[in-house]
């Protein structure tokens, strides 16, 4: 049994995404776009080194199906450009896609890496923290934060392991989400208290 998106949920819902412009971001963005979201996209240019040649998004057109002002070239780890357009677009959901994923590269680059997956990841939370109204945040991970416990490839992994610099990067995102379940728990029994 399949399930299927609602496009009446979808249709002029404000969203936005990070990493627009990367593969699984292109394809979110474009699916998105069909659904009638009302979509602002983040992201870097494609690399060519470090994606397909064309990139994807670029052979899907995306920059010009988005628009200018709903395309944003930009670096997620400039905080003040992130809260500017946080501000514009006013999502309503988020899907966090931006990140340095390749573990080759975190190995050369390892400051880069947690700057941007730890760092952008902050500026984000802290930029949709000025919203006056409630928005849904889906943040993406990856398989490489947990152990390789060497099973099923089906079973869902649940122990954290850090075995690569892009792991720990990408792992406060679980620690986040956890701590906000916990916050979020917290804050609904200090209410019934009083």
């Amino acid at each position: 049994m399949g399930v299927s998106p609602t496009p009446n949920f979808w249709r002029q819902r404000r969203v936005l995404l990070t990493g627009h412009t990367g593969f699984k971001g292109s394809w979110l963005c474009l699916w998105l776009q069909q659904l009638g979201a009302s979509l602002h996209g983040l992201g870097l240019p494609p690399e060519r080194q470090t994606s397909t040649t064309p990139a994807l998004f670029e052979t899907l057109d995306l920059a010009n199906s988005l628009g200018p002002e709903h395309h944003h070239l930009l670096d997620i780890r400039n905080a003040e450009a992130v809260v500017e357009l946080v501000r514009r677009a006013q999502p309503e959901i988020v899907f966090h896609l931006a990140a340095q994923p390749l573990v080759r590269l975190s190995y050369q680059q390892p400051e880069q890496t947690w700057s941007t997956n730890v760092q952008g990841t902050l500026h984000l939370l802290q930029a949709l923290r000025q919203l006056n109204h409630p928005c849904a945040v889906v943040l993406i991970s990856t398989d490489k934060v947990y152990a390789n416990q060497n099973w099923d490839p089906t079973a869902k992994p649940t122990t954290l392991a850090a075995t690569t610099p892009t792991a720990p990067a990408r792992q406060p995102w679980s620690c986040w989400q956890q701590a906000g379940a916990a916050a979020s728990v917290a804050r609904n029994r200090t209410r019934r208290r009083t």
